[in-house]
């Protein structure tokens, strides 16, 4: 025993935690300990742990030898001192965390016992399976052991009566309380048994036996039972020590309880105990300085307190000696009190009346003097000379418990101290908030980012658009963006970390089909890259060349049963990646290259992957092998000891750290798994686990946030909104104020008899004083919060629905804080109706759907906005309508070109016919494409994930044209069969079918033409100097068939070009067949090179319906073609030329053609119709230059006219077979 010290329970009560601390500081100094004994805080979240920490070391100088911990922790450390460590361990068997897994233990003999039918009904348990190690099992086992351990902290004597075989509920605490008790459901007489089943099963343990040192059965079974001893040692050292306050080894000399809202009854109990031996203060925040207490009836009225801390306010009805109110006088406190405190303050309100019991003044008074620090925000305004603000009104209301006010009071001009402001999205609503703290910090120079607490509901949902709207700038930081803001975003959980997500991936195994997209998404995780030796330009090598050899999902056959594909089908490896891994390395061994590819022993060489790519390609073996044998692994149930180990070697495995991030993030990822391993021991499980059982735990835990856990990290502090960390700040926001989100709603449990849930049909109530509830809980913290807030409250949500602008109603905590504002506040009288102008019109605060809309950009609309990005685009891109008479256009890349920009880049003087492909092929590209250097691209298809099965159109266009140009039919089937792009089995073989009867569609053509010109034709080149352009043409290479008459040039020389075309080449009804010009583009560059070489060509398009012939020009005619087209390629280098190909063609047809109106049928090809997408829709470059068809409309006949008319003159269908109802899909 230490020597006799100043003991007491002190509760001592302030508004803010500015004038608890104060209270903390002077009592420190007035009060010092012994030397080297250390300060004990407690406090229940890391938020208020950190801030406290440097509020002391502000006021003290310095914060040392000062322990700040959680109440159970400590607590439980000083049971142990007092009861003894051999006597009580560090962690009991029935704790909630072992107690699921001895349940999980049990539950196969539990469910044997009738009386356990419902667990057994609820888990489908047949009978020939006993065993029901599984996940329903687990979370079953998780639920209960939740409710028992709710039990063992709000309701022992309930555990106690049941460990005596009393099956019945107290409805009552106290010594005198087994009187009033009622008959326990009969749905729910599992209970019992199951609490004194877990009882004997701690007592068969003999190792627990022992490590408990126990003589009786069930002695310090459990924390209530420990709890018990501890309040009965306590009394018994007061007694033996007369009073004298001789403290026992191991309890501290002082306690202090810092800003704590609610603790359990036995916690309360236990603290009131040790400050017979010690000193405990309570420093507790209080919303009001006057006795409120009865201000809102609980379900169960509170019984009469004999101790009162805080004076009724004068005027206001006094309870009876009973505690019970007359109706008249329940009447004046509703409406003579504050309507706010009265509908948010109950869980509050029952905490400090749970205080004022334990709070014995006689027994310190002698010692201490008890100060309590009120603040009134509105008195301090005024000693400062200021107007209180809304704000400050508001929270000096709650302090007097003031009633709504006979009179409006008209809000001051420039008080925005309170703000609401709704949007239509979670990214709108932080966009807004970022706009918002810029004003701030740029109208009040003394306001830091740091003085700014954001609060959301829930951090998981909020923090990529935290991440998205305040990181963007700070790749900017050092170039001194001044819309960056430094910012903290705390309460995020390993769980969210790419390198866990991936670890979960893994863990799924067994169940994925390990596609491509799965490959891809673990390579983005730096920890995996790094363990096989990739970088991110390997990566994306690899899935260039994974893609080529077919890979998309699989590892090989065997993987491949469970989904349906039998080992021993044919080609069941298809598309696996056994079948691409053989694929490239035979390409590696062989250096094949495409051409050249030949199959060895049914597979196809991939080429692509040279000498130097060794260990890329290693590294995706090594990520192969490694899967097997993870695969192999996580198959298998394993005991707990064995799981830790396979997960162990798991980690091992794929990842490996790439800076010290992933050494910090692995280590206490490994963490929870000799935790969990202790738990199982200390439960004695020892059976197999699966795998779903396994992952799911351990991911639960990496969901929990640490109490170690940084805090403040400098610049705004985003966090979220949990009890006990309303800590004062200058700025509070609190985001995601949605109804239905916030207070947020947890499901009850039909089991849990502590809720109304369990007693359907029962009028009886088993709420008692200090119990939880989560709505209570986020009311009074809704409360909390309004009162940390010192300059500005901004509270914001999601008031309309982002698809149809719906509205969507706020929490009712914003509806009813709105409510009570507009009952106290007015912003004048209407000069129409005379009415008060609301202080908050909810219709009012709607912020712009998008970031970009012109309400932010136009004067008198009342949005503001620091997106300085949209302001400049906006007046560039209406100059650029406004400075082009035949063009219109919107885009902001060309509008952004200034005019001095452009006349220092001129046209370029020599051209090709890749460049004049580009112009016929789609015209504002030149300006883009050759002249700004710009590539549109457009969205990365997602990996194939499935074997293919079905062509579509573009697929079966790719493949009739590798065929219908391969000389040896079978040859290139059977490459197409073993490079994966066929189906499997008979649909495969109907694709065979398909393709080679097209490919004899369109070679039977082909065989008539080629007779007459014999010699096959080799590269052709020649230049022109057409004006001022220079024309370097080549033809005859390969991109189409070239045949000449003669063997060697002469005068009779004649040459034929011909294009196989697997698909329509002609449009209209077969008596007004016109050719495709949009297809001809390249065909006929090719022959007016040829004709302008002066050697007469023929050029052919065959087609699946027909074929569309070019007849020779004559040479000056052809370079004449040729000059009007560099000419055009100059104007549309020097602007954009306001036409769409495919959309002229369509017009140009149109016009030459049955007579449609061709601009209807132009707007018809632009825009799309029915199931067919418009050229608009498919063209990045049209979506960028233009808006709509009428940008193009007016322009539209004289270029049509002029690019595609000369072509549609040329062309004329013809027929080179006698079968001219060939059948083929247009593409």
């Amino acid at each position: 025993m230490s020597s006799p010290h100043a003991t007491g329970f002190m509760v001592l009560h302030s508004n803010q935690l500015e004038g608890l601390r104060e209270l903390a500081v002077q009592f420190i100094r007035n009060h010092p300990l012994p030397v080297l004994a250390p300060e004990v805080l407690l406090v229940q979240s890391n938020g208020m742990k950190h801030w406290l920490e440097l509020a002391l070391a502000k006021d003290l100088g310095i914060c040392a030898a000062t322990q700040v911990e959680l109440p159970s922790t400590k607590l439980w450390q000083i049971y142990r001192a007092v009861l003894g460590p051999s006597n009580v361990p560090a962690h009991m068997p029935l704790d909630k965390s072992p107690l699921v897994w001895r349940i999980m233990r049990l539950l196969p003999s539990l469910l044997a016992k009738p009386s356990f039918a419902p667990l057994k009904n609820y888990l489908g348990q047949a009978e020939a399976d006993p065993s029901p190690m599984n996940r329903r099992a687990y979370q079953l086992a998780a639920q209960l052991a939740d409710v028992l351990d709710g039990y063992q902290n709000y309701r022992a004597d309930w555990l106690e009566d049941w460990a005596n075989h009393k099956d019945t509920l107290r409805t009552q605490a106290g010594t005198n309380a087994s009187a009033f008790t009622t008959p326990l459901p009969a749905s729910q007489s599992w209970q019992p048994e199951l609490w004194r089943d877990l009882l004997d099963d701690l007592a068969a343990d003999t190792e627990v036996k022992a490590a408990l040192n126990t003589e009786t059965q069930h002695s310090f079974s459990s924390r209530a039972k420990v709890h018990e001893a501890f309040m009965t040692k306590m009394a018994t050292l007061h007694e033996l020590n007369e009073g004298s306050g001789q403290r026992p080894e191991g309890v501290p000399h002082r306690i202090m309880v810092f800003g704590v809202t609610s603790l359990p009854m036995q916690t309360v109990q236990a603290l009131a105990a040790l400050g017979r031996v010690c000193q405990v203060l309570m420093l507790v925040q209080n919303p009001c300085q006057h006795y409120w207490g009865h201000v809102v009836e609980s379900r169960v009225p509170l019984a009469k307190l004999s101790k009162q801390r805080q004076a009724h306010k004068a005027g206001l009805p006094v309870p009876q000696d009973d505690g019970s109110l007359s109706e008249a006088d329940q009447y004046t406190l509703h409406t003579d009190t504050h309507p706010l405190l009265a509908a948010w303050g109950k869980h509050g309100r029952d905490y400090l009346h749970l205080l004022d019991s334990f709070d014995d003044v006689d027994q310190y008074k002698g010692q201490f003097n008890r100060v309590d620090v009120f603040v009134d925000p509105a008195d301090t305004a005024d000693y400062e000379g200021s107007e209180p603000t809304m704000l400050e009104h508001l929270q000096s209301s709650l302090l007097n418990l003031a009633p709504l006010p006979n009179h409006l009071t008209n809000v001051p001009a420039d008080d925005t101290s309170v703000r609401f402001v709704q949007t239509h999205s979670a990214q709108r609503e932080v966009e807004v908030l970022h706009d918002r703290l810029l004003a701030w910090l740029d109208a009040d120079p003394t306001l830091k980012p740091a003085d700014i607490m954001v609060m959301v509901p829930d951090m998981a949902n909020f923090a990529p658009h935290i991440h998205a709207v305040f990181g963007r700038f700070a790749h900017n930081a050092q170039a001194h963006d001044p819309r960056h803001l430094p910012y903290t975003v705390a309460d995020t959980t390993p769980r969210t970390e790419p390198l866990v997500q991936a670890l979960d991936t893994l863990l799924q195994l067994p169940q994925l089909r390990v596609t491509r997209v799965e490959w891809q998404s673990l390579f983005e995780v730096a920890a995996v890259r790094e363990r096989f030796g990739l970088e991110e330009h390997d990566v994306a090598l690899l899935d260039t060349w994974l893609a080529d050899a077919g890979v998309r999902w699989g590892l090989d056959a065997p993987h491949r049963k469970p989904w349906g594909i039998a080992p021993d089908m044919a080609d069941a490896n298809q598309n696996s990646w056994l079948f691409g891994i053989e694929r490239l390395l035979l390409g590696y061994a062989t250096g094949a290259s495409d051409d050249l590819a030949s199959p060895w022993a049914d597979t196809l060489p991939q080429a692509g992957v040279g000498g130097l790519d060794a260990r890329v390609v290693d590294g995706l073996l090594q990520w192969l092998r490694h899967t097997q044998i993870a695969l192999i692994k996580l198959r298998q149930e394993h005991t707990p000891t064995e799981w830790v180990a396979v997960l162990q070697q798991l980690v091992a495995l794929f990842f490996k750290p790439s800076d010290e991030a992933d050494v910090r993030l692995i280590e206490r990822v490994m963490a929870p798994l000799e935790t969990w391993l202790a738990e199982c021991q200390l439960a004695r499980l020892d059976s197999p686990l699966p795998l779903v059982v396994v992952r799911e735990h351990w991911m639960a835990q990496l969901q929990q946030p640490a109490m170690q856990r940084r805090f403040f990290g400098g610049g705004v502090q985003f966090a979220t909104l949990m009890p006990m960390r309303s800590i004062p700040f200058k700025c509070v926001c609190l985001l995601g104020m949605n109804d239905g989100d916030y207070p947020r709603s947890q499901t009850p449990r039909d089991f849990d008899l502590i809720s109304d849930a369990a007693h359907a049909g029962s009028t009886q109530s088993h709420w008692r004083a200090g119990d939880r509830s989560r709505r209570e809980d986020d009311r009074y913290l809704f409360l909390e919060a309004l009162l940390s807030a010192r300059d500005k409250l901004y509270i914001s949500w999601q008031g309309r629905r982002t698809t149809d602008h719906e509205i969507k109603p706020p929490s009712v905590l914003v509806a009813q804080l709105m409510d009570y504002l507009n009952a106290v506040w007015t912003r004048g009288k209407d000069a129409d109706s005379g009415q008060d102008i609301p202080a908050f019109d909810i219709h009012n605060q709607l912020q712009p759907l998008q970031a970009f809309s012109p309400k932010y950009f136009t004067q008198g609309t009342g949005f503001e906005t620091y997106a300085a990005d949209w302001q400049r685009a906006r007046p560039a891109a209406q100059t650029a309508q406004a400075s082009s008479a035949n063009i219109s256009t919107t885009s902001d890349v060309s509008s952004a070109i200034t005019a001095n920009t452009l006349a220092n880049h001129a046209a370029p003087s020599e051209l090709t016919l890749q460049h004049l492909q580009r112009l016929l092929k789609q015209p504002v590209e030149v300006f883009l494409v050759d002249r700004l250097r710009v590539r549109l691209d457009k969205p990365e298809e997602a990996a194939e994930q499935e074997e293919p099965f079905s062509l579509n159109g573009l697929e079966k266009y790719k493949l009739n044209q590798s065929i219908a140009q391969a000389d040896d039919a079978e040859q290139a089937i059977a490459q197409l069969r073993l490079s994966g792009q066929l189906a499997l089995a008979g649909f495969g073989e109907a694709q065979q079918h398909m393709l080679l009867k097209d490919r004899s569609t369109l070679r039977d053509q082909l065989d008539v033409l080629l007779p007459k010109w014999p010699h096959v034709l080799g590269v052709q080149s020649a230049h022109w100097q057409l004006g001022p352009t220079r024309l370097n043409a080549e033809w005859a290479n390969g991109q189409t068939l070239w045949r000449s008459n003669t063997d060697m040039p002469t005068a009779s020389t004649q040459w034929l070009q011909v294009a196989l075309r697997p698909g329509a080449v002609t449009e209209g009804k077969k008596e007004n067949q016109q050719a495709r010009l949009d297809t001809l583009g390249h065909l006929w560059l090719h022959h007016l090179a040829a004709c302008a070489s002066g050697v007469p060509t023929t050029s052919v398009q065959i087609g699946f319906d027909a074929a569309v012939e070019l007849k020779p020009i004559a040479a000056d005619a052809a370079q004449a073609l040729l000059q009007d087209l560099c000419n055009a390629y100059q104007e549309a280098w020097a602007q954009p030329l306001p036409i769409a190909a495919k959309t002229a063609c369509a017009y140009w047809m149109a016009r030459q053609g049955d007579g449609k109106d061709p601009l209807s049928k132009a707007q018809t090809t632009f825009n799309g119709a029915h199931q067919k997408r418009g050229e608009y829709q498919d063209s990045p470059a049209l979506q960028r230059m233009f808006n709509r068809f009428d940008d193009v409309a007016d322009a539209l006949p004289a270029w049509a006219e002029r690019l595609y008319a000369p072509m549609h003159s040329a062309a004329k269908v013809i027929h080179l077979s006698e079968d001219d109802d060939t059948q083929g899909a247009h593409a």
